[in-house]
């Protein structure tokens, strides 16, 4: 119980850092461009940059979508964890990332993702996990969860096998709508050092799906015009679909209660490096 108490209240105080707007929020108005109108005076007929937006998506999607963090054993019907992670994301560079607010020019920032994970053991080597992160610097959050089944586990010989669903959509936005939903499907194994800890090894792949759409978009939001037939600043990005396969591997340790993981996940687009600190009971 002690050992609880400790840990929430670390995590508490780390969580205490309130969200607030910041370069890496974005303004989607940067993916258009304006042609001269047909009125007298008009500045802009919108231009919407389609592929910006999907790339756009395709990587913020990739940079929210959640880590495993955790090996393919499950916690068993009465285990709980509870752990506080961070995530490093490394995207490729485009010009899509103009949209960001501290970006001017086509190289993307390093992210940095701070989040709260619980999980909870279920009947028949089920697991629940719920997660909420924020994006450091920004308004967004990521709110999402998953169900994992332990189809394999506890062999002598054999890995751990297991599959995991995992959803989740981001809040904070103004302008886009973003969700993301995947499966992932992992092999570990545990080993035992000196009766003191044990290290699992695991590695992995997933599939991601990324929806994304925008609200109504002013590609020339300096300019104060009521919109007509010749000054049509104002767009909507429409539906985007996209999916991307991602490998990922890991090392979890455990001390009595406590554990530490490390993961990386690496797909085309975005690399992520993350760190998770908690406990198990």
């Amino acid at each position: 119980m002690r050992a609880r108490l400790i840990l929430l209240g670390i995590l508490g105080h780390l969580w205490s850092t309130s969200a607030s707007a910041g370069d890496n929020d974005f303004r989607l108005y940067r993916l258009s461009s304006c042609r001269e109108g047909t009125m007298p005076g008009s500045t802009c007929q919108a231009m919407p940059n389609i592929q910006a937006f999907k790339d756009l998506s395709k990587s913020l999607g990739l940079v929210f979508a959640p880590s495993f963090l955790s090996p393919s054993e499950s916690l068993g019907e009465a285990g709980f964890a509870i752990g506080f992670e961070t995530k490093f994301s490394v995207a490729a560079s485009g010009s899509h990332w103009n949209a960001l607010d501290g970006v001017d020019d086509e190289s993307p920032p390093l992210f940095t993702l701070l989040q709260l994970h619980g999980r909870k053991g279920l009947p028949f080597s089920f697991e629940l996990d719920m997660a909420a992160s924020w994006l450091v610097d920004s308004e967004m959050v990521y709110l999402g969860g998953g169900l994992k089944w332990s189809l394999m586990e506890g062999w002598l010989v054999l890995p751990d096998l297991s599959v995991r669903g995992h959803g989740g959509t981001v809040t904070g936005s103004p302008d886009m709508n973003l969700t993301t939903a995947g499966f992932d499907v992992s092999l570990s194994k545990s080993f035992g050092l000196g009766g003191v800890f044990s290290v699992t090894p695991y590695a992995g792949y997933s599939h991601v799906w990324i929806i994304s759409s925008s609200r109504v978009i002013d590609a020339d939001p300096g300019f104060g015009a009521t919109p007509s037939g010749g000054y049509s600043p104002e767009f909507v990005f429409e539906q985007e679909n996209q999916n991307t396969s991602r490998g990922f591997v890991g090392l979890r340790f455990i001390v009595d209660y406590f554990t530490f993981t490390a993961e990386g996940n690496f797909s085309s687009d975005v690399q992520n490096y993350a760190l998770n600190i908690g406990a198990d009971f």
